[in-house]
C-alpha cells in the first residue's frame, strides 16, 4: 500500500485547519503555476500534485478516508510514498534506491522488490522520452543509475528490464552498448549457473575414463 504525505506536500503540519490548508494551497499554486514556469517540464506535474493534495484535504469524505489510511500507515511504521510525478522525481527515487542497495550483499537483496521498483519507474506515465534532446542529461544520469541497479539482479529479473531500456535509448547512445554488454554477461552467468554442475559431472566422468584407459 502506498500513501502520500499530503500535509508535507503542502508544507503544513498534520493538525492544520481548513483555513491553513486553503492558504497553503493558494500560495503554492500561485508559485508553481505552469504559466509562470514555461521552461520547466516538471511544472505541470508539480502543480497537479499540489492540487491533488488540496482536493483530498479539503473534501470531507476524501479527507476522512485519507486520515484513516494515513493513521494505519504510521501505526505500522511505514515510510510515506514519495510521489514520482516528474522525470526528476523518478530519477531521484532510483538514485536513493541505488544508495540503499550499495552496501548490501547478494543475500540481503530482495530481487522481486528491486525489479518491481524498476518496472514501476519505467511504466510511469511521466517517464520521459529518452530519445528527445531535451532529456539528454536525464538519459545519462538515468542510464548510470539503472546500470548500477540492474547489475545487482539475476538474468531472469534483469533481462526484460534491460531490454526495455535498450529499446528506449537512442541508437547512438554509449549507454545502449554498455547495457547490451551487461545483458550478454548476465546471459552467460545464467547459462553457467544452470549447466555448471553438468559440466563438472562430464569433466569428472571424462577424467575417470581417462584414468581407466590410460593404465
Amino acid at each position: 500500500m502506498e500513501v502520500k504525505d499530503y500535509y508535507s506536500i503542502l508544507g503544513i503540519p498534520s493538525n492544520a485547519s481548513a483555513t491553513m490548508i486553503k492558504k497553503a494551497y493558494h500560495k503554492m499554486a500561485l508559485a508553481t503555476h505552469p504559466d509562470k514556469h514555461p521552461d520547466n517540464p516538471n511544472a505541470i506535474a508539480d502543480f497537479q500534485l499540489i492540487h491533488e493534495a488540496y482536493t483530498v484535504l479539503s473534501t470531507p469524505s476524501l479527507k476522512q478516508a485519507y486520515l484513516s489510511q494515513r493513521w494505519f500507515f504510521k501505526s505500522q511504521h511505514y515510510a510515506f510514498h514519495e510521489p514520482q510525478h516528474t522525470p526528476d522525481a523518478i530519477l531521484s527515487h532510483l538514485i536513493k534506491l541505488s544508495e540503499e542497495y550499495r552496501y548490501k550483499n547478494i543475500y540481503q537483496i530482495d530481487y522481486d522488490r528491486l525489479s518491481e521498483h524498476l518496472q514501476t519507474a519505467l511504466s510511469n506515465t511521466m517517464f520521459p522520452n529518452l530519445k528527445a534532446p531535451a532529456y539528454e542529461k536525464f538519459q545519462d544520469a538515468f542510464s548510470k543509475t539503472f546500470f548500477t541497479l540492474a547489475e545487482l539482479l539475476p538474468y531472469k529479473n534483469s533481462a526484460p528490464l534491460i531490454t526495455k531500456v535498450i529499446d528506449l535509448l537512442p541508437e547512438e547512445a554509449a549507454s545502449r552498448a554498455t547495457l547490451k554488454h551487461l545483458l550478454n554477461e548476465k546471459r552467460k552467468e545464467a547459462l553457467w549457473s544452470r549447466y555448471k554442475y553438468l559440466f563438472v559431472f562430464v569433466m569428472v566422468v571424462f577424467f575417470l575414463l581417462w584414468m581407466l584407459f590410460s593404465r
